[in-house]
């Protein structure tokens, strides 16, 4: 028995980490029990040789248990546990019988069982679930499908030649091959999902002394310098492209005068690693290059080069020009990457001295350098790499996943040629010249090849293998069903994605990387679109960054009118269905405003139902919109010698495309791309609005164009009055709303002891959320006011449920006409235990109540910039006054001078247009507006003109952004003494962004 195999069990158990423990925990019970039997009362100690082996069959033991394969991957029937069950056998099998042959001392023997007995005993305690084993010294994390990789304990020592080294290569030589054998061929899954083969052309008859040479039978066969291609059955013919025509210029090919064989290319995707891999690697690539022998490398690279024919210089520099120019020869090419391609164990670990010095060329940081060697480790140069995918193949590529090549992997500059003669799926690279200081970021990067390559026409740029990118975007080109035209647009791992800036809402991050990749704004065309994720984000909340995100989105070439792939909807409808779903704010109309004013078409049929913003949000006033448009054309061929940029269009050209936009806005209301005739100066185009472009009617020329805000124009008072009333209405809708739900929520509270509340309140709840507010007033007593009085009690909790309905009520009668109510009604809800009123509900309605006094009083609420002062007169009046200098014509506004001296038609005309000197026991406001504030500085001060000092209340409005609320306790300030600095402000692309003195609340009511 001792020197025999342990008997095989294959007991079952519910979960694979389960199974594995207590076959190996049985087996060894049973052989501990034996050996007890058989050398009961030994008393002999182990040798300090087997006491080593001993601890190193514990901790191989040890890890395997703790390794976790991952099933997903394998093919299907393949029994997980009995395979670990096997492996961490198969170890103890190959120690047991060294110890055997070594004629161990019968108390290593004993010990040896014990010791497995007593550590799978303690484990067999432990829940599979909490018990972690603690292995960091040897996992070396995961491959490329997932697999767990582990540096056995005696790889971690310097190599001896002792009869112990000779136990443990014994011992873990069974693991290795049943182990490495599986990741390989899980890994090889990965690789091979990401190649495709197809036949492009055969060979003719060629001149069997020109190795490198070969005539084909098509000059249409569509391979590029640079293209991998395989000449004949299986790998042995790998090639590479370097010459293009009839005649094939290629590396040397195995029977180079044969005719009739297949040349098919090669088309290499990156791979998309398992969720559960820490790297790109494949296990044979972690074990056979990743772990080496510092001491030996130099020799061992010494050997691999003498075996090719090749001299390794001692000069670092000189080395490294070697290495890159043996790597676009023909005498290493092909026999690497087919290693690489095809997870070959052994060829990886022949080539691995030369893979891990080529790798180390393109590292950053590096004290050596090659001179000029720009690593490209950014986002600005476009590489490109075209392949031919399946349409399945392509598809495996999505948004935000991490891709890698398992090889080195040639690239071409998009701007300077290469391999643009093949037409196909295109991947393609942003890079950009590395200026950053090399200690700050680490690792392997692209880089050009060109000035050290044999071929230095193809504009090489060689990526490292497993350098992490990440997918971007995936341009159809307007066919989704064909993948030979699309771009998937790839980007650096490391970098953070647009999509996470968008969403974070850090928008000076964004017109950062739109300004590093004005080509990727425009998406009308991708998956993914960019202008949508921004109105969808910018409308949400207010923007206090001083950077308009949509602007930047416009000026880029984005397409007010893009459709997003994924939902069918417009950048209108997006905003549209969102303020639907969670309430209009300031932000939201403010960005619909600017999508109309940019040329979005409201009568666009979008989204899963076919629907227009006019019939989502028909309360929109699109007569409302104060400007003066013009129109720009882009220019990015240098025409004319101009710089690539936006250009205007001339005055009555930009009149006429104005007037046939407007032409187009109204024709049909479909909003269908219809191609209308405008003339400018002395050329004609067609202009299609839909996608903003126009086309040169005798050149063919083709440019992006867009609408912009020339200037506004200055609204006259009824127009403005006309404006306020659209908003308050607005405003009003939402206040009523949320009221109602708010009223709603204390109802339930109050009436949750009556019988069949539940039922009334969710039938009442669906009419309170309905667009047709006026169902819950027709409605109200027959569902719950005449069930409380036939079944209600008056009891003290009948009364409190009969005050919150009739506050349900008189939320539900709020209209225009009833509006003044609205601090009533609000007065009843905070009265009534049963309700909770949001702090930023109170400070909204209330400035809604100030806003209507002032309307009443024939002001103005809603302009580009609002500021109004209110409070409560006592027994005495009080005269508070606000005072801001317009910094355009520097005269201060004050109760003495309401207008600034800025002429009718500035914008940024400062007026009080109500000036209040307070009445004894009534409220009092005034209104100071301009109709779009200037790129100045501002300052508004209050002050104490005359009466007893009172607590005020300030709110500043601005369009899009949130409620500005100043709470002032009463002060004492003499008129001759100075003023309350209540906040400086600074503008910046339009948005006035306060600079608070004092403290403040943010308020911004939605329905969310």
């Amino acid at each position: 028995m001792l020197a025999g195999e342990p008997p095989t069990l294959t007991e079952e158990s519910p979960t694979p980490s389960q199974k594995v423990k207590r076959v190996v925990s049985q087996e060894l019970n049973e052989l501990f029990l034996q050996l007890q039997e058989m050398y009961k009362g030994c008393l002999l100690q182990p040798t300090e040789e087997e006491e080593s082996l001993l601890d190193y069959a514990a901790q191989i033991e040890h890890e395997l248990l703790g390794c976790s394969l991952p099933s997903d991957v394998l093919d299907g029937g393949v029994d997980f546990a009995k395979i670990s069950a096997e492996m961490v056998s198969g170890a103890r099998r190959q120690i047991w019988a060294e110890i055997v042959k070594r004629d161990s001392t019968n108390a290593a023997k004993i010990l040896f069982s014990r010791q497995k007995n007593h550590s799978e005993s303690q484990k067999s305690q432990e829940s599979p679930e909490t018990h972690v084993p603690q292995v960091p010294l040897h996992h070396k994390g995961t491959s490329v499908s997932g697999f767990p990789v582990f540096l056995f304990p005696f790889e971690a020592e310097k190599p001896s030649k002792g009869p112990l080294r000779q136990v443990r290569l014994a011992a873990s030589q069974y693991v290795q091959s049943e182990f490495g054998a599986l990741a390989s061929k899980s890994d090889l899954k990965y690789i091979q999902a990401a190649m495709n083969e197809s036949v492009v052309t055969h060979t003719l008859r060629s001149d069997p002394t020109v190795s490198c040479r070969m005539e084909v039978d098509r000059e249409d066969h569509g391979l590029a310098a640079m293209d991998d291609i395989l000449v004949g059955p299986g790998f042995d013919g790998l090639n590479r492209v370097k010459g293009l025509g009839s005649v094939l210029t290629v590396y040397a090919v195995k029977e180079p005068g044969k005719e009739g064989l297949e040349v098919r290319r090669l088309a290499v995707g990156p791979v998309v690693p398992s969720e559960k891999a820490t790297s790109g690697m494949t296990y044979n690539f972690i074990r056979n290059v990743e772990f080496f022998d510092e001491d030996t490398e130099e020799e061992n690279l010494t050997a691999f080069l003498d075996s090719v024919g090749v001299e390794l210089p001692a000069d670092p520099v000189e080395r490294k020009k070697v290495l890159v120019k043996l790597y676009t020869s023909n005498k290493i090419y092909p026999r690497l990457n087919k290693a690489m391609y095809t997870d070959d164990a052994e060829e990886l670990r022949r080539h691995a001295p030369y893979i891990r010095a080529l790798r180390g060329v393109f590292k950053r940081g590096q004290s050596d350098p090659l001179p000029g060697f720009n690593f490209f480790i950014g986002s600005a140069k476009k590489l490109v790499k075209r392949c031919e995918l399946t349409k399945e193949q392509a598809e495996v590529y999505q948004i935000n996943q991490k891709v890698c090549w398992p090889a080195f992997f040639s690239t071409s500059e998009a701007d300077k040629g290469g391999n643009d003669a093949f037409t196909g799926l295109t991947f393609c690279i942003r890079c950009r010249d590395s200026t950053e200081d090399p200690n700050e970021i680490q690792g392997y990067f692209p880089a050009s090849i060109k000035p050290w390559s044999c071929f230095p026409d193809e504009n090489e740029v060689l990526i490292p293998p497993h350098y992490m990118l990440r997918v971007h975007n995936i341009n159809y080109n307007k066919q989704p069903a064909n993948p030979k035209k699309w771009v998937i647009e790839l980007e650096l791992a490391d970098l953070p994605p647009v999509w996470d800036i968008i969403t974070q809402k850090n928008w000076q991050e964004f017109k950062t990387w739109a300004q590093a990749h004005p080509d990727l704004v425009d998406t009308s065309k991708s998956h993914s679109s960019i202008i949508n994720e921004v109105v969808s984000s910018l409308a949400a909340e207010p923007n206090e960054t001083g950077v308009d995100p949509l602007k930047v989105c416009l000026d880029h070439g984005a397409l007010p009118n893009e459709i997003d792939m994924q939902t069918g909807n417009t950048p209108l409808t997006t905003v549209a269905l969102q303020c639907l779903e969670s309430g209009k704010t300031e932000q939201a109309l403010a960005v619909l405003e600017s999508l109309l004013l940019a040329g979005a078409n409201p009568y666009i049929k979008a989204g899963p139902h076919e629907e227009s913003f006019e019939q989502l949000m028909p309360e929109i006033d699109l007569r409302l919109l104060n400007c003066v448009m013009g129109w720009q054309y882009w220019v990015d061929d240098g025409v004319d010698g101009k710089e690539d940029g936006w250009y205007l269009w001339s005055e009555d050209g930009s009149a006429m495309l104005e007037h046939a936009f407007q032409e187009w806005l109204n024709s049909g209301h479909e909003g269908r791309s219809k191609l209308l005739g405008v003339r400018s100066d002395y050329f004609s185009y067609n202009v299609d609005f839909l996608h903003m472009k126009q086309a040169n009617t005798s050149t063919g020329t083709k440019r992006k164009i867009r609408r912009y805000r020339r200037r506004s124009i200055p609204l006259s008072h009824d127009q403005l009055r006309a404006l306020s009333e659209a908003k308050l209405r607005q405003e009003l809708t939402l206040l009523q709303k949320l009221l109602m739900r708010a009223a709603v929520d204390g109802l339930q509270q109050a009436t949750c002891h009556l019988q069949d509340a539940a039922d009334m309140l969710s039938s009442l709840s669906q009419m309170v959320s309905a667009t047709e507010i006026s169902a819950v007033s027709s409605e109200y007593e027959k569902l719950v006011l005449g069930d409380l009085e036939d079944e209600a009690k008056e009891t003290k909790e009948t009364k409190e449920a009969k005050a919150s309905l009739l506050n349900l009520q008189e939320a539900c009668d709020l209209n225009w006409d009833t509006r003044e109510k609205v601090t009533e009604v609000v007065k009843h809800l905070r009265d009534d235990p049963h309700v909770k009123l949001a702090d930023d509900l109170v400070e909204g309605a209330e400035a809604f109540v100030t806003s209507n006094n002032v309307f009443q009083r024939d002001g103005i609420t809603h302009a580009g910039f609002r500021a109004s002062l209110s409070w409560q007169n006592g027994e005495k009046r009080t005269d508070l006054d606000m005072c801001m200098t317009c910094p355009e014509c520097n005269m201060q506004v004050y109760h003495e001078e309401k207008e600034c001296g800025c002429t009718e038609d500035k914008l940024c005309r400062l007026n009080l247009d109500i000036d209040d000197r307070g009445t004894p026991h009534k409220s009092s406001e005034e209104n100071l507006y301009m109709q779009e504030p200037g790129p100045f500085r501002y300052k508004l001060e209050v002050e104490l003109y005359s009466g007893p000092p009172v607590p005020f209340r300030l709110q500043v409005h601005r369009p899009g952004q949130a409620l500005r609320v100043y709470r002032v306790a009463p002060h004492t300030t003499p008129r001759s003494g100075g003023r309350i600095v209540i906040f400086e402000a600074s503008v910046a692309e339009g948005i006035m962004h306060l600079e608070s003195c004092l403290e403040h609340l943010d308020v911004m009511l939605s329905t969310d």
